[in-house]
């Protein structure tokens, strides 16, 4: 009887094991690259604060906006409150130059809120690594 047993159960372990694989999509490369760190000029009629990347001017205006995920949100928003006390008035609506690491994530977008009617426009989101 013995024989008869190890026939069953082992297929049967084999087809368990093969039945219970999942299938992961790859991930992402993680990119280092310039970034625009702009600032939040919704008060100005402009768009909250964002990243640019692949732009080629020293402006946000030729790039591609992106937003952190929001579980890299407060490295982020830790960025931001950094310029923001280097001014007066605790107030930063400018652009910085700096080097991100990040990892796209495909198919996911934010929303960037932008000027008074806070009309939203959908934007990519990627999963901010370091900001330097």
């Amino acid at each position: 009887m013995r024989p008869i047993k190890t026939y069953l159960i082992l297929p049967t372990l084999l087809l368990m094991a093969l039945s219970c694989a999942k299938s992961v999509a790859p991930e992402q490369a993680i990119v280092e690259q310039k970034a625009l760190l702009v600032g939040n000029a919704q008060p100005v009629d402009g768009c909250d604060a964002h990243f640019v990347i692949n732009y080629t001017a020293s402006t946000a205006t030729d790039g591609t906006p992106v937003l952190p995920s929001e579980a890299t949100r407060p490295l982020f928003d830790k960025a931001i409150k950094t310029e923001e006390a280097k001014q007066a008035n605790g107030f930063w609506m400018g652009q910085k130059e700096v080097t991100i690491r990040y990892r796209a994530i495909s198919g996911t977008t934010g929303n960037l809120p932008c000027g008074r009617v806070q009309k939203s426009d959908p934007i990519p989101l990627i999963e901010l690594i370091a900001i330097q």
